[in-house]
């Protein structure tokens, strides 16, 4: 008898039931705006945007600097 037979029937049956079908999602399409936005959630992007537009109101000519 081999050892390796896998799930039974019941077996298989009971897990469907429990998780699902064994299936990928469908693709949902990807929205670049959306995504573009939510780069600057994150609390370093604000606080280095913060930094940018002080310093740029301190010294407008920082920005031309060379």
């Amino acid at each position: 008898m081999n050892k390796y037979n896998g799930l039974s029937d019941i077996e298989v049956k009971n897990n469907q039931k429990i998780y699902g079908l064994n299936e990928f999602g469908k693709d949902e399409k990807i929205n670049y705006i959306k995504v573009f936005f939510h780069q600057f959630g994150d609390w370093l992007v604000i606080i280095l945007i913060i930094a940018a537009i002080l310093s740029l109101l301190v010294d407008p000519n920082s920005l031309f600097e060379t």
